[in-house]
């Protein structure tokens, strides 16, 4: 079922419907979606447009007629994804293509993925990629609806023209728990959040790896062109990048606003350029794991507090004295001629100029003092952490 809409983005409520699907099996699987028992149907995007609903689903021109939990696959140009007035809805995303874009010059226009008074629990299984039509959004809620995306796999969403890639406007709330996601706003859009003249809805952010880019005077995680900001972003983990107007808030005549986690504490945010991440907690609690670096670059984006304890990887920290971890020294002071990795286990030093090596525990405590000469060097049975090597960090993983 095709969705199209006679206005370019203002006056939206018309809606004309249209089947459009081709014969084809249905195939169900056994059930794996985590803390659901129902029976799970995989629908081929390849075949036919998929319109799920409270009570069943519409494919291969045929309802069926059921509660289940679904998996979307297959490739299309021209087939997409409709729900309907479902509530707590499990669809997983496995390696599904919906590329509408060579509509965009078409009277219609279309969203890959429409969701309508609708909850939806989506799982990223693989490398998904959702490109919008005409002047919609690639992810488009509409009404009273709320998305949660979870999951380890990856997600490219693009919207059109002023809209956003994922949108999440008004009273409608976006929670992302995992997954590598890239939301790339249209021309005047948000990466996440409003369109041109609609402001985003409640943005909340557990974990996950998120490239959000707004479009010309758009926020990255906000409103679109020429409209005020919507409501303050939640950031309780992950990595966040963002490219935009402003990172948070308002587009071209709005505002940036500064987010915030579950406690309402303002959140500063810490580029690092470390691959090592195993845990973090902040204040005494869990930080949401990303889902690795961001791989155009290689870094993290967290955003924590200012200040107060933290723990990475076991280390204890403190953040207003900075991030306690670079993967080997660079620029080491006072170490001329000296230069130091950190592996399983192991410190090797490689000496080109003889002299006294001091290696301490992030805490002070010393476990090599000597004269080296030139050559290399071995610090063994060290244990997993942080080192200060002749006044620079290291880490031992």
């Amino acid at each position: 079922m095709k969705h199209y809409f006679y206005s370019k983005l203002k006056g939206l409520n018309p809606f004309v419907f249209m089947i459009a699907c081709i014969a084809c099996p249905v195939q169900s699987m056994a059930q794996d979606t985590p803390g659901s028992e129902l029976e799970k149907k995989e629908l081929d995007l390849t075949v036919s447009t998929v319109n799920i609903r409270s009570n069943g689903y519409e494919y291969n021109n045929e309802f069926v007629e059921g509660i289940f939990d679904y998996v979307i696959t297959g490739t299309t140009t021209e087939n997409m994804l409709n729900i309907y007035d479902a509530n707590n809805l499990n669809i997983t995303l496995k390696d599904a293509t919906i590329d509408l874009s060579s509509t965009r010059e078409d009277e219609n226009a279309y969203s890959a993925i429409y969701v309508s008074y609708s909850s939806v629990n989506f799982y990223l299984e693989g490398s998904s990629s959702l490109h919008a039509g005409g002047d919609r959004s690639a992810i488009n809620l509409d009404g009273n609806s709320s998305v949660t995306i979870n999951g380890e796999g990856s997600l490219y969403a693009e919207g059109d023209w002023a809209w956003a890639a994922i949108t999440c406007v008004d009273d409608q709330t976006l929670t992302i728990n995992g997954g590598n996601i890239i939301a790339l706003g249209g021309t005047h859009g948000a990466g996440i959040g409003g369109s041109w003249g609609v402001k985003a809805g409640k943005v909340i952010i557990n974990g996950g790896t998120i490239s959000a880019i707004g479009g010309d005077q758009s926020a990255a995680i906000g409103s679109g062109h020429e409209t005020e900001a919507g409501m303050t972003p939640v950031i309780n983990g992950g990595s966040v990048k963002t490219t935009g107007l402003y990172a948070f808030g308002g587009g071209l005549e709005g505002q940036e606003l500064i987010p915030v986690n579950n406690d309402g504490t303002e959140l500063t945010l810490y580029n690092i350029d470390n691959t090592w991440f195993e845990s973090l907690t902040v204040g005494g609690k869990e930080y949401g794991k990303p889902n690795g670096a961001h791989p155009s670059d290689n870094m993290y984006y967290l955003y924590l507090p200012a200040s107060g304890d933290a723990v990475l990887n076991g280390v204890p920290f403190r953040l207003e004295d900075g991030w306690p971890i670079t993967d080997n020294i660079k620029n080491m002071e006072n170490a001329e001629g000296l230069s130091a990795t950190g592996q399983n286990g192991t410190i090797v030093l490689t000496v080109d100029k003889a002299q006294q090596v001091s290696v301490c525990s992030i805490d002070g405590v010393q476990i090599f003092n000597a004269f080296c000469s030139e050559g290399q060097h071995m610090v063994n049975n060290v244990n997993r952490g942080v080192y200060i090597v002749n006044g620079k960090k290291i880490v031992v993983k």
